[in-house]
């Protein structure tokens, strides 16, 4: 019996094997091709007219293979990019996590530095105070903040992010959610991407870092920036106001 050799993803091979429990690979990657054909009787069938199969016979044999085997591995592809994206977006929020705990051990050593007098009660306007410069800080230490990642913690959000708009952040207003950008970043962000000729993922994000490359995915989003592909740049929709 002629052997065939097809290279398939491992992945494939699992299925295949699970499908047809007990026995080797080769054993039930031959069956499994047997039963895609009709089962032993075809293949047997076809056996009887190998002398006459023509190279044109064995291309579209190998295209019925292929297209059987084509799905999966269009599946699995598809898998392996949403897989990648999850994971871009959980190092963004640990990174983001990361600086809010930083924020919070500050505030804690500067709380048990400061006397029992200081640490009482602030007037309503020092509350407000505090609640701007803590907001405006860490801003500017994570340089984008997105609604999404706030929302648990931030009761009233309109408030919010109108505080942080009147003390100079950048608040842009998307379809799905409201982000504020450090006005500092928000420019080097605009004349980078301006710059760039490439709307390779791997480029873009060298050149505008894991916050700028999340604040670009936001704004692709909402179509409010695109890569024209005929002049080889990228065009920003939105304004500094949202």
């Amino acid at each position: 019996m002629p052997r065939v050799v097809v290279s398939i993803p491992y992945e494939v091979l699992e299925r295949v094997v699970k499908a047809y429990q007990g026995l080797p690979p080769e054993e039930a990657v031959r069956l499994f091709i047997m039963d895609s054909l009709g089962g032993e009787e075809k293949v047997k069938e076809l056996q009887a007219r190998a002398a006459t199969i023509s190279r044109e016979d064995m291309a579209r044999l190998h295209r019925s293979i292929m297209d059987l085997l084509n799905p999966y591995t269009a599946k699995l592809d598809n898998m392996a990019r949403k897989l990648a994206t999850v994971i871009e977006l959980l190092e963004s929020v640990a990174e983001r996590l990361s600086v809010l705990d930083s924020v919070a051990s500050e505030l804690k050593q500067l709380r048990a530095s400061m006397g029992p007098q200081q640490v009482g009660r602030p007037t309503p306007r020092e509350g407000r105070e505090r609640v701007r410069r803590h907001a405006v800080d860490i801003l500017r230490e994570q340089k984008v903040m997105f609604e999404s990642d706030i929302a648990s913690k931030i009761k009233n959000r309109d408030a919010f992010f109108e505080r942080l708009r009147r003390d100079g952040a950048v608040v842009l207003e998307l379809v799905d959610e409201r982000v504020a950008v450090d006005p500092s970043f928000w420019a080097e962000f605009k004349s980078r991407l301006t710059s760039l000729r490439t709307n390779s993922e791997g480029e873009v994000a060298k050149a505008l870092g894991k916050e700028g490359l999340a604040l670009l995915k936001a704004l692709m989003k909402s179509a409010q920036a695109y890569f024209d592909v005929t002049r080889k740049e990228w065009v920003l929709m939105i304004g500094e106001e949202g």
